[in-house]
């Protein structure tokens, strides 16, 4: 699918390459001003440099199955970088409008690894116009964003020839970020260990009686937190595949797009949580509490969800596929059968499916909305 427009709007010169549900903070953009002034890579979000601070510019997105040629003649910016997407629906977005509907999802590949390359020219000529950007026809500044399925690999910097490149940026306020390390060249992973995985926040804040960790976008594969009290963190877009949650307590922890696929959550407190489009494909969740949980577009595709609590949990839009739900209690759970995807709640079996119908309401003021009745598998 290769779509081009000439009145992509950016502000703060910039825009974005973000996951659905992820709202980018400055992680992104600190790693582009950096490192290679053109792109950066944050938690669940790619962040994009431009010359124009507001205005138009042209740009080309072309997502493909395989690496494009090498094609660099006329573009004095060329940069590779790799983006993992935990949802599988990640957006080309500026930071008002969240970006224009009609191009869709640029990983309809689903959840896993993207190589992103972003070419650039007309950053220097946009940067020395600065407000005349806004009116210009055609616009000063083009880009063109190719992406495709691909492992994770350092960053490549084929070309960096324009003044932003060349020109003075920050220096570091200190270590940045450890965004997709297996993307930094000598990476290895890290042996296998029973002790437990030391938590380092981005940012802490007192709000009432709490305190509330910040972790977005960190990078915990396989990392070892079972029963941590982790109320009221937040973990969006964070990767912990394989992560070891057991007995964890997560009441109304932020896990929005977080890649949990292959963890284990056996027994752990989700009450209120927020895994709006989290990917929990082959966790295991069972005796978990998920008591009014959101679980809306979460992938839960083969989970292990036996005797798990969903009592008035927000299932709607999630997919189920082959999820193993016996002995769950689903009464009051929230869940669609709309026309409209992704709104469709998929059930583990047509069988299934029907006799949770048999067992809902439908919503007065939504037909295609159900409320679980008393039900337990």
């Amino acid at each position: 699918m290769r779509w081009t427009t000439d009145d992509f709007r950016v502000g703060y010169s910039q825009y974005y390459l973000c996951d659905y549900n992820v709202v980018p903070e400055g992680a992104g953009l600190s790693q582009a001003f950096q490192g290679n002034s053109l792109v950066g890579a944050g938690g669940g979000h790619l962040a994009v440099v431009c010359g124009t601070d507001y205005g138009r510019i042209r740009i080309t997105v072309d997502v493909r199955d395989d690496e494009p040629a090498a094609a660099f003649d006329g573009w004095p910016m060329v940069v590779d970088i790799s983006h993992h997407s935990n949802a599988g629906r990640t957006w080309l977005g500026d930071m008002d409008t969240g970006g224009p509907p009609e191009l869709g999802n640029l990983t309809p590949g689903g959840p896993g690894w993207y190589r992103v390359r972003v070419r650039a020219r007309g950053r220097d000529a946009a940067r020395a116009a600065g407000i005349a950007c806004v009116d210009a026809d055609p616009p000063l500044e083009e880009h063109a964003v190719s992406i495709w399925p691909a492992p994770p690999a350092p960053d490549v910097v084929h070309r960096a020839d324009d003044e932003v490149a060349r020109g003075p940026r920050p220096a570091p306020g200190g270590p940045l970020p450890a965004f997709y390390p297996e993307c930094r060249a000598g990476w290895a992973p890290p042996p296998a260990i029973d002790e437990p995985t030391e938590l380092v926040p981005q940012r802490v804040e007192k709000i009432i009686d709490w305190t509330v960790a910040h972790y977005p976008g960190a990078q915990l594969v396989g990392a070892r937190l079972a029963g941590r009290d982790l109320t009221f963190a937040d973990f969006m877009a964070a990767r912990l595949t394989g992560a070891d949650l057991t007995g964890a307590v997560l009441v109304k922890t932020n896990l929005i797009a977080i890649d949990l696929a292959g963890a284990r959550l056996s027994g752990a407190d989700l009450d209120g949580a927020d895994l709006a489009n989290a990917n929990l494909t082959g966790a295991r969740l069972d005796d978990a509490v998920l008591t009014g949980a959101h679980l809306s577009e979460a992938r839960l595709v083969g989970a292990i969800l036996t005797r798990a609590n969903l009592h008035r949990a927000g299932l709607v839009g999630a997919d189920l596929t082959g999820a193993d739900l016996t002995g769950a209690r689903l009464d009051g759970v929230r869940w669609s059968r709309s026309p409209d995807w992704p709104e469709t709640t998929r059930w583990p079996t047509p069988a299934l499916a029907q006799h949770i119908r048999a067992h809902s309401d439908a919503s007065p003021i939504k037909p295609t909305d159900f409320t679980v009745r008393a039900l337990t598998l």
